[in-house]
């Protein structure tokens, strides 16, 4: 795939969070996709990131699972094995209420006082 410069952008980037709006059918998928492979990649200075400490999502279950399948095709391919890859890519909600979970978890916290409402519930 031929990408724009601001896509080339914003998969390069490394320094903090990135958001991307984009029109349907743009190329924000495998934007993604690249750009956590470039996130994964180790660096000269060995600096990388590991998958659990990265965060994509989208804002449909659909959209979320083609995403979760790309990037899991992309860092194969271009990195090979990966160890902790596909936990975290999904839809804003679902996402929010793993991060949620996980942190009451690492707190030891017990949600039994609580409601967390999904589709589910």
């Amino acid at each position: 795939m031929d990408f724009t410069p601001t896509q080339r952008e914003a998969i390069g980037h490394r320094d903090g969070h990135l958001q991307l709006i984009a029109c349907a059918g743009s190329g924000k998928t495998e934007v993604v996709a690249r750009r956590v492979v470039e996130l994964l990649r180790p660096r000269a200075d060995g600096d990388r990131l590991v998958p659990g400490n990265i965060v994509a999502f989208t804002f449909t279950e659909k959209a979320a699972a083609e995403l979760k399948d790309r990037i899991v095709r992309r860092v194969r391919d271009e990195l090979g094995p990966t160890p902790g890859m596909a936990e975290e890519p999904g839809a804003a909600g679902a996402v929010r209420r793993s991060l949620l979970l996980r942190q009451a978890e690492l707190r030891s916290e017990k949600l039994a006082d609580n409601t967390v409402y999904t589709r589910d519930t």
